[in-house]
């Protein structure tokens, strides 16, 4: 298993677990580069370090290979698995531009490895491809399940999502940010920019305005949340917070193109503004649109979402 990032780590260890009940021997392969962000996440397993020139030696007798992406640097073993007959699967990490529509080059994401593990029925349609297996989102499913617990609350803050990341549009980032800034102040309503963390640095006069705590710690509270296209969209509804999916850059990707009466939506700072002060007045989106909008995103079992990408992993894998 392959994580790339913090938190692929945590998905991936909680499969790893599952496997190993099963009788599979797992072992964890993290990039060179980016050991440090990501070893935190193993929660004490060992791991080792890899880099391109290693990928025989470390991925020798392997039985099947398991990332949360199947492009990026991770793309290089999947290529080394097709030349030497090991199963591949890619575990899809969140909402995704699934035809490369508003990136500025061609990834094809999850077209490379042999199997998918899709979060839900979105998944499942955008790629119409063979061996696509439901298999949930963890993170979201615990979410969800805390949310009957949670009562709506009247927001007191906007928070500003920040997610201009690995190419995607940046160009319009700084623009995003003050017509949302701007947007809120005349709704009569504060603000705070929650800054992803592989987005650039902001410039001086929107520093002043970045949060401290994570974006997770943040949804738990009063908030209103607006954002571009981004996972935490769904984040957000499962909190039951307020979401504005905010596209004056036009972003094309079509996953949030429709609310469908589960979240607001804006194209301009003035339509914005008045969509805030109707949040503020009480506006929110039914409990029925909004499940049935999460529910297509993230499909719900019983069976955890570890347990069932284990079972894939483990019936599809040489061994299994």
């Amino acid at each position: 298993m392959c994580p790339l990032a913090r938190y692929h780590a945590l998905e991936l260890s909680a499969i790893a677990d599952e496997l190993e009940r099963m009788g599979r021997t797992v072992e964890m392969i993290v990039p060179e580069a980016d050991r440090g962000q990501i070893v935190p996440g193993l929660g004490g397993r060992s791991h080792h370090v890899w880099k391109p020139e290693t990928i025989p030696t470390i991925m020798r007798g392997a039985e099947g290979f398991v990332a949360l992406n199947d492009w990026g640097p991770s793309r290089a073993i999947y290529e080394w698995c097709a030349a030497n007959g090991v199963p591949t699967f890619a575990k899809v990490e969140g909402v995704q531009d699934f035809d490369d529509v508003d990136t500025p080059f061609v990834r094809r994401p999850y077209r490379t490895a042999d199997h998918v593990l899709a979060q839900g029925q979105n998944d499942v349609r955008a790629l119409d491809r063979p061996s696509v297996h439901i298999v949930g989102n963890a993170h979201l499913e615990e979410l969800w399940q805390a949310r009957s617990s949670i009562k709506p609350v009247t927001p007191t803050l906007a928070i500003i999502n920040s997610n201009f990341t690995y190419g995607v549009l940046t160009e319009h980032r700084d623009d995003f940010l003050r017509a949302a800034i701007s947007s809120a102040e005349a709704a009569g309503i504060a603000v705070q920019i929650s800054r992803h963390p592989a987005d650039t640095l902001l410039p001086e006069d929107l520093r002043t305005r970045l949060a401290s705590p994570p974006l997770s710690e943040l949804l738990d509270g009063p908030v209103v949340l607006v954002t571009r296209f981004s996972t935490v969209i769904y984040e957000a509804m499962a909190r039951r917070r307020p979401v504005v999916y905010f596209n004056p850059h036009r972003e094309r990707v079509v996953t949030f193109a429709d609310p469908d009466g589960a979240f607001a939506s804006a194209g301009d700072a003035s339509t914005l503004t008045s969509t805030l002060k109707d949040i503020l007045a009480g506006w929110r989106p039914s409990d029925h649109a909004v499940e049935r909008f999460f529910g297509a995103q993230v499909d719900r079992e019983t069976m955890s979402s570890a347990r069932r990408a284990a079972n894939v992993i483990h019936e599809l894998s040489r061994a299994g």
